[in-house]
């Protein structure tokens, strides 16, 4: 059954639709639009204005060259705000891609086409339509007799006697004789179904409400749009803007990350706060507080079940997959790939846009899909990546025919297709998805791929990392790595031939080969056991790159090797190799510690000592005994420590700390994090789940803490208070600390009455 949800468009040439109920889905081969089933490849009528292309839509979303909006769908009013990406099928009398670069913005065109792929989920609902016929129309604006009898959404202004005007029109919203007061002469959105009567135009069934943000100020309100999220903070963007969600207990809302673009109603009390402006949230430490709308105590409705992020904001195809002997056919078509850092091999491109189709056939494979399969890979008329991708299907379903024709691509050594047959050498096992019938066999493919990555010979594999158009020289198994998975399928196997492989390559080509990155990469991430011999090894190819030197720590660690521990000692002073030992802390790495502190110094012995407090069964009283203490210089690590552990007996220490240390307490750590100390004290006292920590934070914003010789100046470190004290409370007063101290009192005063 087709969901049912809500919409919410804008649209400024007209003031009929928004937030329409409507059906919109997708089966196996056709769309449900508005309640008409229109078969996949069907020719449709579309008119509307000519919308500007979303920035990047051609290389990341759409094959389409220009976008309109659909009002008329085969003559029929729509409001469910549809994007149409318009296609060239590059036939002799249709519209060419030079026309549809010409097509103006705000312009109204009526277009025939096929209706192919599409999104029907999610903020964007978008098709693409293959051009038959484009014609300019006058502008046409949707009429109030287009929704006679039909159930739809109205928007205008609510005139005297309970009526909406809009564009020239007006219809009687049944059950009203006259608009409130206060809300009469405002922008309002009206839903229920369009009647004739003697009187005029009827709107029966009806449910109105206002439209503006800026008329709903200190009003319940009930609000359709999407969930949207950027850095971990969440927010709700209602007609183009974004509004902050905040739960009955006042912090802000969280979501689960599928639910980021999901179509909600959103329902509370609406205010209009100071708050950290929601356009590039998360890119400062000190952001300028903005006034902000704010829905309290918010309630969320679900229109739609949880999806994944390539349904909801994937790209659309102007092209669809035919059915040959029972089986879809793969298309030589490449995906939309931004910020590609490399030239991928094409079997990559062809593999990611069939992804879909690939996982379909191999789920469901019979021994007839097998032979349809094994008949294309012999089919020479079929582009080669395609004849590979084939194969590497056959491959999955330990079909011998597939490994056969992989191998015997590789030995061919072909240099247009190459890098094809490394990619599907590599992609065979993973091309199937967990609900697929047969686990796949890779053992098969280890000696032939134990001897690609020992091959040095030379290899020409087409342009790579921007050497064009001049073919770029590599070795075999450089190019095995570079273009393909082949080290994480000989790491699958775990054999210790394999495995061994993948070490002697990482080392024998470490220096200045970038084909050595993804090879360190597979055997530092993955969860299987490596020797220590190995870490051992591969430990000097880290130094110099702090994610792979704290990689290789983690797992020495992990694998309780604490004797190389000493190898990073003298590194802790770096926070990122500190957090290692940190989320790797137990009673062995503490004793190994202890035994080394002697011949430590500086930041590192430090730091080495604080990890053997958090050892402690109640490390906060030390902590803070060491804020107290003169002779230790770095506070920062041990604020940090503080703020990691959340205990509310940090609160009030570091709050004192703050307003009356000396203007040198933080000097030892100023020369390396500059204002980090006194944002690490702040997080302190924010984290602490304490009772005080409100308070003590509302006492801290009218204290300099610049004094502290910070980055930031007085102002930046006070919005940094505020920001604390609102993401802790729900409210915001901004920088105000006596409308903080009055509200604080009034809420102590609560919870205190009977």
């Amino acid at each position: 059954m087709a969901q049912r949800i809500f919409h919410t468009v804008l649209v400024t040439v007209l003031c009929l639709t928004s937030e329409a109920r409507t059906e919109i889905s997708r089966g196996s081969d056709y769309f449900l639009i508005d309640g008409a089933k229109i078969p996949v490849g069907t020719l449709i009528e579309v008119s509307g204005p000519c919308l500007e292309m979303e920035f990047g839509a051609r290389s990341h979303y759409t094959r389409g060259r220009a976008v309109v909006r659909g009002l008329r769908i085969d003559g029929r009013a729509n409001q469910d705000g549809i994007q149409f990406h318009l296609c060239t099928s590059e036939s002799p009398g249709k519209p060419s891609w030079k026309e549809l670069d010409a097509l103006k913005p705000g312009t109204h065109y009526n277009i025939r086409g096929r209706l192919m792929d599409g999104q029907t989920i999610g903020p964007r609902k978008a098709f693409s339509l293959v051009m038959d016929r484009v014609e300019a129309v006058p502008s046409a604006p949707l009429r109030f007799a287009e929704f006679l009898n039909r159930a739809a959404t109205f928007e205008g202004t609510a005139a005297s006697g309970g009526i909406i005007k809009a564009n020239g029109e007006q219809a009687q919203v049944d059950t009203l004789c006259a608009w409130p007061e206060s809300i009469e002469g405002k922008d309002v959105s009206v839903r229920g179904t369009l009647r004739s009567s003697q009187t005029g135009l009827r709107i029966e069934g009806a449910t109105w409400k206002l439209i503006k943000l800026e008329d709903q100020i200190g009003r319940n309100v009930s609000l359709d749009g999407y969930l949207s999220c950027s850095n971990f903070d969440w927010w709700f963007t209602y007609r183009g803007t974004e509004i902050y969600l905040t739960t009955a207990q006042g912090p802000p809302a969280t979501f689960d990350q599928n639910d980021c673009g999901r179509h909600v109603r959103v329902s509370g009390k609406l205010v209009r706060q100071d708050r950290p402006s929601l356009v590039g949230i998360g890119w400062e430490s000190s952001p300028a507080l903005v006034p902000c709308f704010v829905v309290r105590s918010a309630s969320v409705e679900y229109f739609e079940e949880e999806s994944t992020w390539d349904e909801k904001f994937g790209p659309i195809y102007s092209t669809v997959h035919s059915v040959r002997d029972g089986v879809p056919e793969l298309l030589a078509e490449r995906c939309f790939l931004g910020n590609s850092q490399f030239n991928r091999a094409t079997a990559a491109l062809y593999a990611r846009r069939n992804r879909d189709v690939i996982r379909a056939i191999l789920d469901e494979m019979t021994p007839k899909t097998r032979e349809v399969l094994a008949r294309r890979i012999d089919d020479a008329r079929l582009p080669e990546p395609i004849r590979l991708l084939y194969a590497a299907m056959l491959a999955s379903a330990n079909d011998e025919r597939g490994r056969s024709f992989l191998i015997a691509a590789i030995r061919k050594h072909d240099a247009e297709t190459f890098p094809d047959a490394l990619y599907c050498l590599g992609a065979f096992p993973t091309l199937a998805s967990k609900q697929a019938r047969a686990k796949t066999d890779v053992r098969w493919a280890e000696e032939t791929l134990i001897a690609l990555m020992t091959d040095r010979r030379p290899v020409k594999v087409g342009r790579f990392y921007g050497y064009s158009p001049n073919r770029f020289t590599a070795t075999t198994a450089g190019a095995a790595v570079l273009y393909s998975d082949i080290p994480s399928v000989l790491l699958s196997i775990n054999s210790t031939p394999a495995r061994q492989v993948l070490v002697d390559y990482a080392i024998a080509n470490h220096t200045g080969n970038s084909a050595v990155v993804p090879v360190l990469d597979v055997l530092l991430d993955s969860d299987l056991l490596i020797p220590v011999d190995d870490l051992v090894r591969l430990e000097p190819l880290t130094k110099g790159r702090w994610e792979r030197r704290n990689t290789i720590l983690s797992r020495f660690l992990r694998q309780k090797q604490f004797d190389v521990v000493e190898r990073f000692l003298d590194e802790l002073e770096s926070g990122y190799v500190y957090r290692v030992f940190h989320d790797q802390l137990s009673a062995e790495l503490i004793v190994k510690l202890q035994s080394c502190i002697p011949r430590l110094t500086g930041v590192a012995k430090e730091k080495a000592r604080i990890l053997v407090v958090l050892g402690e069964r109640d490390p906060v009283p030390t902590l803070i005994a060491m804020l107290k203490n003169s002779d230790w210089k770095n506070r920062k690590p041990v604020l940090d420590a503080l703020a990691r552990l959340k205990d509310r007996r940090a609160a009030a220490p570091v709050a004192r700390i703050l307003r009356k240390a000396p203007d040198n307490y933080f000097s030892a750590d100023h020369t390396r994090f500059s204002d980090g100390a006194v944002q690490s004290a702040l997080r302190a006292i924010a984290r602490s789940k304490s009772p005080q920590a409100v308070g003590e934070l509302i006492e801290l914003l009218p204290v300099n803490l610049a004094r502290f010789s910070t980055r930031s100046d007085r102002a930046g470190i006070q919005r940094t208070v505020a920001i604390h004290l609102i993401r802790l409370t729900g409210e915001s007063f901004g920088v105000d600390a006596v409308a903080w101290r009055t509200w604080y009192r009034q809420q102590r005063v609560k919870e205190t009455e009977p």
